[in-house]
């Protein structure tokens, strides 16, 4: 039931997909429901992509007649838009419609209204074909931002009484108490180990290691912080020292004259050209350091002196390697 909630919240009520999704359940992770969506939407006919997209409401719409999600990204909550706007949107809209056949869908990414203008007057220029594979790369970046979402608000719920009480009873040397730990967050680390390394398998052994250190280390655990986040970090701390200690990060860089240009993308990084079908792929396909830096940075907030700190780098190159990722992902994603 939560995972047929968290459906109908990620794509709003989008039958010809929800229907697809519901039959492949239960899903171990919410990156693995994405997974799947992004392969269905590929296998869709063009007249069920549409439904999909149609299932978006949109944007400059009445706000009572929006999902409670797509209230808050459109910023209804405290909207100070001006009439025009809402005029030349509407306007906008019925231009795209009647061109195209579909709605017109975009990761608003906490961007305004009036920001939306000119995106909507340029999109009005594409081909059919362009505007809906487009459409769908939006929709999955709409849906990976509210996946996000849920993971942060699971986060903090595990900052709990349940929680401190496990932590409590496996620090005092209770095994099962430990076992259920494990259960409870092994999907959350083999995501992030999956995510630094690239590699399946160095995950699953990344994981292991991290569960191995949390038995030795779990005394330190003072309570400070959610025990998730201090997991968290213990995580991070293996894969980098993994990585120094194998010898595979990579050192030579390309550099950019305009480190200011790498600052995070407003939203927690986010942008609505670093998501799109094939992002988890082409992450993993990443060199190594390119890859550390841009999943420290742009996917789980870290700033440059943090990662500097954590992997033995240079901030200088820590930002360099975010422009490489950069660049190498819309490289991959573009073709």
């Amino acid at each position: 039931m939560r995972q047929l909630s968290r459906q109908l919240n990620l794509f709003e009520h989008a039958g010809p997909l929800l229907d697809r999704l519901r039959s492949a359940e239960p899903f171990p992770s919410g990156a693995a429901m994405l997974a799947r969506a992004r392969e269905i939407l590929t296998e869709l006919s063009e007249a069920e992509q549409i439904a999909v997209i149609n299932a978006h409401p949109r944007i400059g719409e009445r706000p009572d007649t929006v999902s409670a999600a797509s209230f808050k990204e459109q910023g209804y909550e405290d909207d100070t838009t001006p009439p025009e706007v809402f005029l030349r949107l509407a306007t906008l809209n019925d231009e795209y419609e009647a061109k195209f056949g579909f709605r017109f869908v975009v990761f608003v990414n906490r961007r305004s209204k009036e920001a939306i203008v000119p995106i909507l007057e340029s999109r009005l220029r594409g081909t059919r074909d362009e505007e809906r594979r487009t459409a769908l790369r939006e929709i999955l970046a709409i849906a990976e931002d509210r996946q996000l979402a849920f993971q942060r608000v699971d986060l903090e719920r595990h900052h709990s009484p349940v929680t401190d009480d496990l932590v409590a009873r496996a620090q005092a040397g209770d095994q099962t108490a430990f076992r259920d730990l494990y259960r409870q967050h092994a999907g959350r680390v083999y995501a992030l180990c999956l995510r630094l390394t690239g590699d399946a398998y160095a995950a699953e052994e990344r994981t292991q290691d991290v569960f191995v250190r949390l038995w030795g280390k779990l005394r330190l655990f003072r309570g400070d912080s959610a025990f998730s986040s201090w997991l968290h970090r213990l995580a991070v701390n293996v894969v980098m020292n993994e990585h120094r200690t194998t010898g595979r990060r990579e050192r030579r860089v390309a550099t950019t004259e305009n480190p200011e240009a790498l600052e995070r993308h407003v939203g927690g990084g986010h942008s609505s050209e670093g998501l799109s079908i094939d992002l988890e792929r082409a992450i993993a396909e990443l060199p190594d350091g390119a890859r550390e830096v841009f999943v420290l940075y742009d996917v789980e907030g870290y700033g440059h002196g943090e990662i500097a700190s954590l992997t033995g780098i240079a901030e200088g190159t820590s930002k360099a390697q975010l422009f490489r990722a950069r660049r190498l992902l819309r490289e991959k994603l573009e073709r």
